[in-house]
Order: C-alpha cells, then structure tokens, then sequence
C-alpha cells in the first residue's frame, strides 16, 4: 500500500516541519547562530501557561511481543476461508494504477475472503518483492482497487522497505480505532492520533506533539515535551520560516523570557529536535 496515500497528517504536517527540526532548532546549527535564533525567537514570545505530556490522552494499540518481532521476511501470510485465483494489480510509486510492474512501485495480491465474504489482500514492494503490509482484510463492498484506509477493516501491520516493522494500526469498517503507532527497532517512537503527529522518548513518553492549528489550518503548531513530561517549548508557524508565537518554560512550568535562559532552553531543545526531525521522516517513508 502505498504510504504516500496512508500518511496524510503526516504528509501535510511534515511540510512545515520536517525539515528544520522544530521550526527555530535547525537555524541554530546554520549560518544565523544561535544568538541570531534566539533573538527572532524572543521577538516572538507570547504569555501562555505550559501545557504537560500527562494532559494527553494515548489510545495506542496493543501490539504483542510476537507482533513486535514481525519482519517482511518471516511474516507468513494466513489462508483465507475462501480462496480465489490470485489477482495482481500494478501500481506507481505515487499510487497511481499502473498497466504492468513498475520499478519502484507496488503490486497487490487479492488471493482469497474471510468468512464474512470480506477481501483479503497483500500489498508488496515491486522491486524486492518483500511484503509492504500483512494480510488487510478490506470492509465489505470493497473491490480492491482502492488503496485507501477508508477500505481497511480490522488490524493493519507495515513493513519498511528493507523489511523491519514500520507501523501497526487497527480499523473498524474503514474508520482508525485510536492510533497509528511507528517503530524503529522494535521501539516505540511515533504516532498519529487524532490528527496529531507525536514522537516519544526512548521510555515512551512523550516528546513532541505536531498539529494543526485549531483556529487557523494553515499554522502548524509543534510543542516539545522534556523526559520529565514538561513543556519545553512551543511555536506556532506558517510554513517553514514564519514564526507566529512561541513560548518556552522551565521544568517548574514558569516561563522563560531572559536572553540567557532562552539560549539554555535552546540548547536543551536541540537534540529532542533532533529525534523529532529524524521520527518524523521516518514516520513519512
């Protein structure tokens, strides 16, 4: 399936993020210095109370053990209740359906139905043929030409493109039950929730949350979270150089608005930005 079509949140989100760490992180390492980022960030400073990690609620899905240690190589695929004589269909890397295998694209198998008469189907990279997905079950009336998650029903595992697991979430009827959950390593490091994008610490905490904003669509607004569930800082943007509003806090939630503090809280910032940037993409594959 092709991942371009799943991620939407991600695909809008990460244009205004995804390359420059948490909005004024990245400019601190370019040529503008950290003295120059601190200034256009305090320019900026707006009064606002600090949000904490505990006030979100995670509806993450379950995943066991023996889900966790799922590879494209090892996954065997289950037997259907009604099998049927397998089905390719061709795709472009982009989604688009394709007449013949394409370098670089996918190709679905539909080879059987549940019980129920539901399709089941599989999803496979061109190129390596290695497994994109596990067996999706597709809800009924789907004729699996449709790529979309709106077809899917029941859980969903996604496989990277060199076979680790990449992502697991669960459908009801083509509606997502909770969150979409990433891994790297067999570790928890992302989600999307509730048209948020969120990246955790190594203990599955929460480090940084990307939303829309609720009043105006067109501003992303990213808030990064210390190990301890304290806001660290928080910025407002449109597009990928226009800061609205930003705020930052200490770990007592007191703001910070002192030139020397700012660069400490900066400093501080700069590797979660790091991890951010990095899950984000990974999120985004």
């Amino acid at each position: 399936m092709n991942k371009k079509k799943i991620y939407t949140i991600v695909a809008v989100l990460i244009l205004a993020v995804g390359g420059a760490g948490a909005t004024w992180l990245a400019k601190s390492e370019k040529s503008n210095g950290l003295a120059g980022s601190v200034k256009h960030f305090a320019g900026k400073l707006i009064s606002q109370a600090a949000p904490q990690a505990s006030e979100i609620a995670l509806r993450l899905p379950i995943v066991s053990p023996e889900e966790l240690a799922l590879t494209a190589q090892t996954y065997v695929r289950p037997q259907p209740h009604t099998p049927m004589p397998i089905q390719t269909l061709y795709f472009y890397s982009d989604g688009k359906a394709a007449s013949a295998a394409d370098s670089g694209g996918f190709y679905r198998e539909i080879f059987g139905k549940t019980a129920d008469g539901r399709l089941m189907v599989q999803d496979f990279y061109q190129d390596t043929k290695l497994p994109q997905t596990s067996v999706l079950i597709l809800k009924n009336g789907s004729d699996g030409r449709n790529f979309t998650t709106g077809e899917l029903d029941g859980r969903n595992i996604w496989f990277g493109k060199d076979g680790s697991l990449h992502s697991v979430a669960d459908y009801a009827n083509g509606a997502i039950q909770g969150a979409q959950v990433f891994y790297r390593d067999k570790q928890l490091v992302g989600a999307v929730m509730d048209k948020k994008m969120l990246v955790f610490h190594d203990d599955g905490k929460i480090l940084a949350v990307v939303e829309n904003d609720s009043d105006d669509q067109s501003v992303v607004k990213t808030t990064l979270f210390r190990a301890d569930g304290s806001a660290l800082v928080q910025s407002r943007m449109r597009g990928e150089e226009q800061v609205l509003s930003a705020a930052a806090w200490r770990n007592d939630g007191s703001q910070i608005r002192s030139r020397g503090d700012l660069e400490h809280a900066m400093q501080e910032s700069l590797p979660l930005g790091k991890r951010a940037d990095t899950v984000l993409r990974l999120m985004h594959e």
